[in-house]
């Protein structure tokens, strides 16, 4: 019997991961925990700005859904990481670069290619958990941070979910960011108050994740080696081994 995998990203997000879990002989279920809205937001006037910020898949997305002026691809982009980068070159922008990691390596990577004074917009969620502006204006950028959407954490889990779980039924849940941890684990509670997950892993994307999945007894939690698609690809082979090295012989 193949291992269940519960897949926590948004919907957009989600189906790609899904085929990632299949690709390595597990079953998935694909639960998004935030709802991603657009807000509305006007975009300022491109020629203000140096260059743009993605720090997220959704900015990305969802700046290239606004059919924006034009004129902004021309701005050279700092993106999070290469999933983020490949939306943005999808979008039509040429000058795309990655940090392939955290918003740590993403302010790194600015800082040494990109000199002060420069403005910058980053187009971004409602809530933020790091602020690249908090580490570079005292450098000398400016960066104004453009609200594109919100991710509203969902009020509970579905009921054959919360049944799953309850019966050890689901064998890891994975994490692409402590948001989406601290909204599962709410939701959760709501149904579950004395959730007691000792029969499911949690896989994270990075160590920035783990904090906010450590209110919850897990069998345990992994921490993929790169914050990426690929760390995370890893950790569904680890547990495929691992579950292979438990079955009797």
């Amino acid at each position: 019997m193949s291992l269940r995998i519960l897949i926590t990203r948004p919907e957009e997000e989600a189906a790609a991961t899904a085929e990632l879990a299949r690709n390595c002989g597990l079953d998935p279920l694909c639960v998004p925990v935030l709802e991603i809205r657009e807000t509305g937001a006007a975009l300022p006037d491109p020629a203000l700005y140096k260059a743009i910020i993605f720090s997220s898949a959704a900015g990305a997305r969802a700046f290239a859904a606004r059919g924006a002026d034009p004129r902004w691809l021309s701005k050279k982009v700092f993106a999070v990481g290469e999933h983020t980068a490949a939306l943005a070159r999808q979008a039509g922008w040429g000058d795309v670069v990655s940090a392939a990691g955290t918003m740590v390596d993403l302010v790194a990577l600015m800082r040494k290619t990109l000199a002060p004074p420069a403005r910058l917009a980053h187009f971004r969620g409602r809530d933020v958990r790091h602020d690249p502006a908090e580490d570079l204006e005292p450098d000398g950028y400016r960066v104004d941070g453009i609200i594109l959407y919100e991710a509203n954490p969902v009020p509970t889990l579905p009921p054959h979910i919360v049944a799953a779980l309850q019966n050890s039924g689901i064998d890891a849940v994975m994490f692409y960011s402590a948001r989406s941890a601290s909204a599962f684990a709410a939701a959760l509670r709501r149904d579950w108050p004395e959730a007691d997950l000792r029969g499911t892993k949690a896989l994270c994307l990075a160590h920035s994740v783990v904090e906010s999945a450590m209110g919850l007894n897990w069998a345990e939690i992994l921490v993929s080696p790169t914050p990426d698609q690929a760390g995370m690809q890893s950790l569904l082979k680890q547990i495929v081994r691992d579950a292979s090295r438990s079955e009797p012989a």
